[in-house]
């Protein structure tokens, strides 16, 4: 059954519940810690171009400014960290040359320089420009324009090139699509939550296509490994459960839900996204333990294993370990 549905991302980061990227560090350590979010340039990249696609230019705006010129560096960009994190804990207010000339002190930077005016030499134009405009913006996240341009590019071409532009003009769609669930035979009454990117609805034809969002630096025809380096497919495996869920409480009765699927774009072409379709999981499962020598779990396998964890009070050790004593090689 459905438990919650979020209207905001925020709403659904703060509500505690099992995800998928708690799920897949489970899978590698009993004791892996509950995280409410992610943090890295690849991450600001695809959640940039998520707010974009999915909340609109406004929204992307309210989160996001691009700055042209090129962030410090070196003693410079030690010298703009450490100013920044004063601003935020209220610790300055004004910040000026003085100001500056103080911290450059305080920091041990440019020592061998005794000049004060050649210490300020070290403030160019572009530097100052970079900061202040920082500083005045202290609640977005700053893109380099590089990046502001690729993210632009990225949006656009998956509304407009021909691989992708279908699931916009073909079907209704459902952007961020975010709610819990429990079920006592697939998640052993265990609340999960989800949000999936798409949920593409083919009325005419009663299927139910679900999508995911998928950024990468490396060329976009190598997602095949990152499916099977990152566990995408139990990403897959969990929302396709929860989406069952949601069509049979949304009334979508007699809708086929079809297998997962990914619209891939590369930073590195952003003009050309790829699109992956993911075959039935459990086959994709079975197949990966016959061609490789380490167990990989289905989801509903792996919430039975944290079940156990969690009946017997033990985090500590994997759950095989716990019941049988050793763990089967």
């Amino acid at each position: 059954m459905l438990t919650k549905e979020f209207s905001t991302r925020d709403e659904y980061f703060a509500y505690d519940a099992l995800n998928y990227s708690y799920i897949k560090s489970f899978t590698k350590d009993p004791e892996a810690k509950r995280e409410s979010s992610l943090s890295g340039s690849g991450i600001t990249y695809g959640t940039a171009l998520d707010c974009l696609l999915f909340d609109g230019k406004e929204e992307f705006d309210k989160q996001f400014i691009c700055i042209a010129e090129n962030k410090p560096t070196a003693s410079l960009l030690t010298l703009y960290e450490s100013v920044i994190e004063d601003v935020k804990n209220g610790i300055v207010i004004d910040v000026d040359i003085d100001y500056l000339c103080k911290k450059v002190e305080e920091l041990g930077l440019w020592t061998t320089i005794k000049n004060k005016e050649k210490i300020q030499q070290k403030f160019t134009s572009e530097f100052l420009f970079y900061l202040t405009h920082s500083i005045n913006n202290l609640d977005k996240v700053i893109l380099d324009k590089d990046t502001y341009d690729n993210i632009c590019i990225a949006a656009n071409s998956i509304y407009t090139e021909r691989t992708t532009s279908k699931f916009f003009e073909d079907y209704e769609v459902l952007t961020q699509l975010a709610f819990a669930f429990k079920d006592e035979n697939t998640t052993y009454d265990l609340e999960c939550k989800v949000m999936l990117d798409m949920v593409c609805i083919d009325k005419k034809n009663k299927r139910i296509i679900p999508i995911d969002l998928k950024s990468m630096s490396d060329p976009a025809n190598q997602f095949k490994a990152n499916v099977i380096k990152y566990s995408y497919f139990l990403q897959a495996d969990l929302y396709t459960k929860g989406l069952y869920i949601w069509a049979k409480e949304k009334g979508y009765k007699g809708y086929i839900i079809e297998n997962f699927q990914y619209i891939v774009v590369s930073s590195l072409n952003p003009y050309r996204p790829y699109v992956y379709k993911l075959p039935d999981i459990k086959d994709f499962i079975d197949e990966l333990n016959r061609t490789s020598p380490f167990k990989t779990k289905t989801i509903q396998e792996i919430l039975k294993d944290y079940k156990t964890n969690l009946k017997l009070g033990n985090f500590e050790y994997p759950a095989e370990l716990l019941t049988n004593g050793f763990i089967q090689l």
